[in-house]
């Protein structure tokens, strides 16, 4: 007499291959968080500010538009399938204010020196211009305490200076 044919169906747990990382955007900016994963599917994909689930963000990636200073915190995935979960480590999210370039402190020896506010911590690319297309990099200025002073030793050569800071990741 011959068995009836069993099937065996192996299945796999949810293992991260690629945990979220952590972001610093400018604030009013998006972004994006991605995870990667193994396992039988189905995956399921749960997404967490803090401990609390994110509805609808049920994705391997979660972009988070328009971000504001209330958006900054812990972003975590729970992925499961019929074998098990598994948490991905937090993934922080830091808001920086848009810096802000006061005016000048004035010319003294043909120098112009302004100051820029922005988050503490951050650090900038300072560029310059003379037609507001073709951009220059100046210097890179890391914030320590929430303003920077930038020097420009050259402007008094210039007819037309235009200066820009951008936030560097």
């Amino acid at each position: 007499m011959t068995s009836v044919v069993a099937t065996l169906t192996v299945v796999v747990p949810p293992q991260i291959t690629r945990p979220p990382q952590s972001l610093r955007v400018v604030e009013g900016s998006d972004a994006v968080f991605a995870v990667s994963a193994t396992g039988t599917d189905p995956l399921i994909w749960q997404w967490r500010f803090g401990t609390a689930a994110i509805a609808g963000a049920t994705n391997p990636t979660i972009i988070l538009r328009n971000t504001t200073p209330a958006s900054a915190g812990d972003y975590s995935v729970i992925i499961t399938n019929l074998a098990g979960a598994v948490t991905s480590p937090p993934a922080a999210l830091v808001i920086s204010v848009r810096p802000l370039i006061s005016a000048s402190a004035g010319i003294t020896n043909g120098q112009i020196e302004w100051q820029l506010t922005g988050t503490p911590g951050d650090t900038y690319a300072i560029e310059l211009s003379s037609n507001l297309v073709d951009w220059t990099p100046a210097d890179t200025l890391t914030n320590e305490s929430g303003n920077v002073r930038f020097t420009d030793p050259a402007a008094a050569n210039e007819p037309l200076r235009f200066y820009r800071a951008r936030l560097i990741p």
